[in-house]
């Protein structure tokens, strides 16, 4: 039904592809920021408190937020 939103509003008109295009992107950015800036050694020499999460974790949420933001703000 999500689906359905996404292709069709109200009745029958082509849902805009801006929303979508505007998320894509913003990971595209997001991606190519973190894989130019990729944190050496030092970072895993440093002392991180109790509540750091994994690496796997941290990664896929963070994913998830910043797609949650661009729809956001693309709404």
């Amino acid at each position: 039904m999500a689906s359905r939103r996404l292709l069709h509003r109200g009745g029958g008109e082509a849902c805009s592809s801006k929303p979508v295009l505007f998320v894509l992107a913003l990971i595209a950015v997001g991606l190519f920021i973190g894989y130019a800036n990729v944190p050496g050694g030092w970072h895993a020499k440093l002392t991180k408190p109790w509540f750091n999460p994994p690496n796997w974790i941290f990664a896929r949420r963070q994913r998830q937020a910043v797609a949650l933001v661009a729809a956001m703000a693309s709404a």
